[in-house]
């Protein structure tokens, strides 16, 4: 069973959020669906790639609508089967709504990194309060600066 979308040349430039469809192709067989998207929303532009892949189980007729960020490696799967992408307005609905689970993922994967960063940077703000450390640094900053003024002086 191949998956049909009429008209799939035609969502070049559909923007949602931000992010804008582009180079829409699709085989000879019309079996493999792929699209590049955009992201408008930061100055460099950078592209996410989607594509429909077949199920395991062809007989189904469900495919697995793709979103994926290579620099991120953050990839965004929604199960959806012919009928639900079939014209463009169907498709639409299904491509935003995957589009807001992508979104989803990377704020949460961005606010989990944060969090990690000011983890850590909380660690070290504390242990660097601590007077064995804080004097340890003190003494090591002030034979650097030694070295530094010997060094200048020959």
């Amino acid at each position: 069973m191949k998956i049909t979308i009429k008209g799939w040349e035609k969502l070049s430039g559909i923007t949602y959020k931000g992010y804008c469809l582009v180079n829409p192709i699709h085989n000879a067989g019309e079996t493999d669906y792929m699209a590049d998207v955009i992201n408008l929303n930061l100055p460099q532009k950078p592209k996410l790639h989607l594509t429909f892949l077949t199920t395991d189980n062809h007989a189904t007729g469900h495919y697995k609508m793709i979103l994926k960020n290579p620099q991120s490696m953050i990839n965004t799967v929604r199960l959806v089967s012919n009928e639900d992408v079939n014209t463009l307005s169907k498709f639409r609905s299904h491509w935003e709504y995957l589009l807001d689970e992508y979104l989803l993922t990377e704020n949460t994967q961005t606010f989990n990194s944060s969090s990690v960063q000011y983890s850590i940077s909380a660690q070290l703000y504390n242990m660097i309060n601590t007077s064995s450390v804080h004097t340890s640094l003190y003494s090591a900053i002030k034979e650097l600066e030694e070295q530094i003024e010997e060094l200048q002086k020959s």
